[in-house]
């Protein structure tokens, strides 16, 4: 009988070991990384808590909310979530006073073009919603792609090879994390696109482009945007522009006003936002390379888009 007590006894030891090697379970898994839960450690190192919270001394504190202190959420910086901006360090609601003045003055050879007060309702309409994206605005603008991926992206738009802007946007985790809050805000489509001539006062530009899904599902699509700009708009020309729209990425084309804002309070992001004709409403944003040299003021714009497959 003692050889098989011995047997048993270690068939006993092995399992206990086993166990304590062993991931934790589920139910482990969930008593931590929560708001005022310790922080988990097993992922990777150092400490870990869930999105929108931060570590602080071993445990998970709620931040990225008003008053509290901004998160870093991606890789490139901390963010706020939609509606707020950081200011010396916390999330601080993202009022019309913290945006950049909309330019007062439009250049007279376009000034036809807009007619019916539209500059006016575009200053107002940009007041009214500029807030709601000023702190997602600066998010993407930490996580747009730089450098080789930034690359990549221009020769795959010259290309005309949508499904590889699709996998770039795609292996960018920052991104991913900023589209996933974009699709909670209401919005569906990312357009990626070059900006092929540059505009000054009342100039032109051209801009050719894939627009897609934000969640990558679905074929992208090619598109091509014709704008003219009144004011103190400057592009230099073969510029990445990222646009970002509440319709599906096949219903983007037709006609669109914008009107160029630039956010002060320390985000350093210039956009563009746009809105339909009829009825007059909000559809979406630009940021990017070329849309952060903006001259003083801003500038209105007009825009005709077109998909073509």
């Amino acid at each position: 009988m003692k050889p098989l007590i011995k047997r048993v006894l270690m068939i006993l030891a092995l399992g206990l070991a086993s166990a304590a090697m062993a991931p934790p379970s589920a139910a482990l898994a969930k008593s931590c990384g929560g708001s005022g839960q310790a922080a988990c450690a097993w992922h990777k190192p150092g400490p870990e808590c869930r999105t929108w919270l931060r570590e602080v001394r071993g445990y998970c504190k709620p931040c990225g909310a008003k008053g509290q202190k901004a998160c870093k959420i991606i890789s490139k910086g901390k963010a706020c979530k939609p509606g707020l901006l950081i200011k010396k360090g916390k999330c601080v609601p993202a009022s019309s006073t913290m945006i950049g003045q909309i330019g007062d003055k439009v250049g007279d050879t376009v000034g036809g073009v807009f007619g019916g007060g539209k500059k006016e309702k575009l200053q107002a309409a940009s007041r009214k919603h500029g807030p709601e994206i000023a702190g997602i605005a600066r998010q993407i603008s930490l996580a747009l792609p730089d450098g080789r991926d930034a690359k990549a992206l221009a020769q795959a738009i010259k290309d005309k090879d949508g499904r590889a802007i699709q996998r770039i946007l795609s292996n960018n985790s920052d991104l991913r994390t900023s589209f996933e809050a974009l699709e909670r805000m209401g919005f569906k489509t990312v357009t990626v696109g070059i900006e092929t001539s540059g505009s000054f006062v009342a100039g032109g530009a051209h801009e050719t482009g894939f627009a897609m899904d934000l969640d990558f599902d679905g074929t992208p699509k090619l598109y091509t945007t014709t704008s003219l700009s009144g004011g103190y708009h400057f592009g230099g020309g073969n510029d990445l522009v990222f646009s970002f729209f509440r319709s599906s990425h096949t219903k983007i084309d037709g006609h669109a006003f914008g009107t160029i804002a630039e956010f002060d309070a320390g985000s350093g992001v210039g956009l563009n936002m746009w809105f339909t004709s009829k009825p007059f409403d909000f559809a979406g944003f630009s940021i990017g390379i070329g849309i952060g040299s903006l001259g003083g003021g801003g500038a209105v714009t007009y825009a005709l888009t077109k998909i073509w497959n």
